[in-house]
């Protein structure tokens, strides 16, 4: 879709499913999980 749409180079994260059943601590882990992801996106190594 990001070709499609003009942007060939768009970096994305991607979070593992499911997400809307988890509770608080399962969203945590999640944001842990792909935190360094969207930080390196951003160009924020952390």
């Amino acid at each position: 879709m990001a070709r499609t749409y003009g942007f060939p180079g768009f970096q994305y994260a991607l979070v593992p499913h499911p997400v809307a059943s988890l509770d608080a601590e399962g969203i945590r882990r999640r944001v842990e999980e792909i935190l360094p992801r969207v930080l390196q996106i951003l160009g924020v190594e952390g």
